[in-house]
């Protein structure tokens, strides 16, 4: 009997724990839908304020399909971002679970978002006076604190060119129910 109360008990605590993996990619989705147009605006402006693109009239955003691991900030830096933050949530069944960006889910924008994977495969084939970023936007996955009240993610303007791609590390808060950008940081990049 003893053994039975125990191994159920396990799989109480391993049920739960799946639950609470599975709310966390809903938790990303929800944050990511709530800030994306915010982040975008900010990108935009960082890019033409430093002079890397020239504005124009368009409003089309190219950006990556699906949001990835790759690229994705280091956590360490969520806790020198966030002074109050302890520990960071670690999702290590998820963590490599890539996901679509649904453009429907996102709030009313000015701009329109076109998906990277309907252009031609090479980006020198894409007259960009077309759109508002000449190059692609990708998105990494979040990291969380363990309370999800803060998060980190990147996001990488590429236009096919390694010299001129640039990262940057958004930051967001969630502030009474909603999630707003605390920050977005150009990274400066080494090569």
């Amino acid at each position: 009997m003893k053994q039975l109360t125990f191994i159920f008990f396990i799989s109480m605590l391993l049920l739960c724990s799946c639950e609470k993996k599975k709310d966390a990619i809903v938790i990303e989705k929800k944050v990511l839908n709530s800030i994306f147009v915010d982040v975008i605006d900010s990108i935009y402006f960082k890019l033409d304020s430093a002079k890397i693109i020239t504005r124009n009239q368009s409003k089309f955003i190219v950006v990556n399909d699906s949001v990835n691991k790759l690229g994705m900030p280091n956590s360490a830096k969520i806790f020198r971002h966030f002074k109050g933050v302890n520990q960071v949530y670690l999702d290590t069944i998820f963590e490599n679970a890539e996901y679509k960006i649904n453009f429907k889910t996102l709030p009313k924008s000015h701009y329109t978002f076109i998906y990277s994977s309907t252009l031609p495969h090479s980006l020198d084939r894409i007259n960009w006076q077309n759109y508002s970023l000449p190059g692609v936007l990708t998105f990494t996955k979040m990291h969380f604190d363990i309370e999800f009240k803060v998060a980190m993610l990147g996001v990488t303007y590429g236009n096919g060119s390694v010299w001129t791609s640039k990262e940057f590390y958004i930051y967001a808060k969630k502030r009474n129910e909603n999630w707003i950008i605390d920050q977005v940081l150009l990274r400066d990049l080494i090569y």
